[in-house]
């Protein structure tokens, strides 16, 4: 099973793809270490320096008239 690294790792660093066994690939994507080769048409500007998946959260507007 061929997997691309999100984070370093003992099997690469960040971004490198590794054939691992059935077993281990399913784990490392289950940790969120890995993604299969084939799901990587994500969008990987999401995917900040350290791997993690993180939306910038939405600033919520004040209503014009907002009862008190």
């Amino acid at each position: 099973m061929k997997i691309k690294l999100l984070k370093n790792h003992v099997l690469g660093k960040q971004g490198d793809i590794v054939n691992v066994n059935f077993f281990k690939g399913k784990r490392l994507i289950s940790e969120g270490i890995a993604l299969e080769q084939k799901q990587t048409n994500i969008d990987d500007k999401k995917i900040t320096e350290d791997g993690s998946k993180t939306k910038k959260r939405a600033t919520r507007k004040s209503k014009a008239n907002a009862k008190s």
